[in-house]
């Protein structure tokens, strides 16, 4: 059970939105990202709250928390089972003992079934944002991001591409690698629904306990 409020630590926290709405609610959060970029965008956010240029590998363990969180496609970035066990060997030496993992994972059957001649256009004034999804192998994906840009004075284009290789995995492998890192307790639902998860699931939501 997650502590009502505690320390909390946000791995891959982006432009810091997470740790604005648990710091809001009470938590003493902090947390890190790889990129530059998104670390001046959570500061900002996040004035005067600790967060640090570090990723899933090399966080520090210097200060233990009650709650550690990565979310929002995280784990998926990683390259292969060994990065993620190792870690979540990391976030159970990050943990006080009752500390709580909690984690989102895209599953195999969103990418299998779902990405193969996906696209999703979202458009605003000046702006547009062009999404395509290619399957790579049954375990992982690729997902293409064009941001166009219009500028009035040349009445042109501009456009800026990213692209991110994502890997999953099957449930009974994240568990097996949970238990060998010495989480005690599971606890898996659909994200959307938070009920327990279906074979129509895009994403896994689970929380382990140490």
């Amino acid at each position: 059970m997650v502590h009502p409020v505690g320390k909390h630590y946000d791995v891959g926290c982006g432009t810091g939105s997470l740790i604005n709405i648990l710091n809001q609610k009470g938590w003493s959060s902090s947390g890190c990202d790889p990129s530059q970029a998104m670390l001046f965008r959570a500061r900002k956010k996040n004035p005067g709250l600790h967060i640090e240029l570090a990723s899933c590998s090399d966080f520090p363990l210097d200060d233990s928390v009650q709650l550690v969180t990565a979310t929002f496609d995280v784990l998926n970035h990683l390259d292969g089972i060994i990065e993620l066990r190792s870690f979540f060997d990391r976030a159970f030496n990050k943990l006080q003992f009752g500390g709580v993992l909690i984690f989102d994972t895209v599953t195999p059957g969103d990418i299998s079934n779902n990405w193969d001649g996906y696209i999703q256009i979202d458009q605003l004034p000046g702006h547009a944002i062009v999404r395509t999804g290619a399957v790579l192998t049954e375990y992982s994906g690729r997902l293409r991001y064009d941001f166009y840009k219009h500028d009035k004075l040349t009445k042109s284009w501009s456009i800026v591409t990213e692209e991110h290789i994502l890997v999953t995995y099957d449930l009974e492998d994240i568990m097996a690698s949970l238990s060998a890192s010495g989480f005690r307790s599971f606890n898996v639902v659909d994200h959307e629904t938070l009920l327990p998860p279906t074979s129509d699931c895009v994403r896994w939501l689970i929380a382990a306990t140490k």
